[in-house]
């Protein structure tokens, strides 16, 4: 696949990279697409996501993904348990690759050979890993690549925060976010967690103001502020962590039963920390976004796997089927590796995902 191949449009040229940035963005984001998703549980709506873009892999030139998950929407329970979501997405997959290469059937030795080099070749030749983001990184990433050693936060800042929190008897006020992300890039072609990666970026942001353990699962707190881009939400629930931690009883604090409170210039320390990251990270151009790899940039293009024969004699059943197959070609070879290498953006194709409120719209 040429990075450099151009298509034409009514009126102007656009590389090939942009046409398919243009054409998955366009898709996820579609009346048709964002109503198709709303007719699944909400559990199962993020999931939902990332079959989507497995779907465009597989059927680059597709422009509607709805009548797929409206069949896969028959029997949405599979998507609590990956055996049974590989084989319904199986099922459904053969007729439609046997349609986009004019099989007339597909029962024969030699149709699904073909039906499985079509699947190797889009899913891993030419296929993809992932790193979702927010989207106010979009700019540097466009610019720079994806640099484990770049970040658009200060990891001192951060550091005094993590021991403000430890201080008060919260160790994990920004998560795991020191050991997760200093000079790494996380990266995955696992498509549960495509989405929910997108919207809780960075994640050590989205522990500090909705997700991590010193927020509650009630009101006044809302635990998925920061999802929403709720700011006055997200603030109550920092001022809510703060007011709790400084007004502690002073015989217990002084008995070693309580930790201390916070002094004056710690709470407002924490209270200007929300306020400056929340104006980088909630406000305007935020919304999610996932930066498709190709897999031969990060070594991740190899299937092992070469033919349905090779698929069969592999199964502990030397009669497994087609379905059986594919449902273990598509499962995730690389659920989530961390790369201390630089991606260029060259290589990266940048998607809109969808805004949490137009999946859950109600919330």
């Amino acid at each position: 696949m040429s990075f450099e191949s151009v298509v034409e449009l009514p009126g102007e040229k656009i590389s090939e990279r942009e046409d398919q940035e243009r054409r998955l963005s366009a898709l996820l984001n579609s009346q048709e697409t964002l109503e198709a998703i709303g007719e699944f549980s909400e559990k199962y709506r993020e999931s939902v996501i990332g079959v989507i873009i497995e779907f465009w892999i597989l059927f680059p030139q597709a422009t509607s993904v709805a009548p797929y998950l409206r069949d896969l929407k028959q029997n949405e329970e599979c998507l609590g348990n990956n055996y049974e979501l590989g084989m319904r997405k199986s099922s459904l997959l053969i007729h439609r690759i046997a349609e986009e290469i004019a099989l007339k059937e597909v029962e024969a030795d030699d149709s699904a050979n073909a039906i499985v080099q079509y699947i190797s070749e889009k899913f891993f030749t030419n296929g993809f890993v992932f790193h979702s983001f927010n989207g106010s990184f979009s700019e540097q990433i466009r610019q720079q690549g994806l640099d484990p050693g770049t970040r658009a936060w200060d990891w001192d800042e951060l550091k005094r925060i993590m021991t403000i929190g430890r201080g008060v008897g919260t160790p994990m006020l920004l998560g795991w976010g020191d050991i997760n992300s200093e000079g790494k890039t996380s990266i995955g072609d696992c498509i549960d967690n495509i989405y929910r990666y997108g919207v809780v970026s960075p994640e050590w942001f989205a522990q500090f103001v909705c997700e991590g353990w010193h927020i509650g699962m009630s009101a006044p707190y809302d635990k998925k502020a920061f999802h929403k881009r709720d700011y006055a939400s997200a603030r109550r629930n920092i001022e809510t962590w703060v007011q709790k931690n400084t007004g502690k009883d002073a015989h217990a604090i002084a008995e070693q039963r309580e930790y201390p409170n916070l002094t004056d210039g710690e709470r407002a320390e924490v209270l200007g920390f929300f306020e400056k990251y929340w104006a980088k990270f909630g406000g305007k151009g935020s919304d999610p976004k996932v930066a498709l790899i190709p897999r031969i940039s990060v070594r991740q293009d190899k299937s092992g796997i070469q033919s349905y024969t090779d698929f069969r004699e592999m199964s502990w059943k030397k009669e497994g089927t087609l379905e059986e197959c594919i449902a273990t070609l598509l499962v995730s070879r690389c659920p989530d590796e961390q790369i201390q290498v630089n991606i260029p953006a060259a290589d990266l194709r940048i998607i809109d995902l969808p805004q949490w409120t137009d999946i859950f719209p109600a919330e």
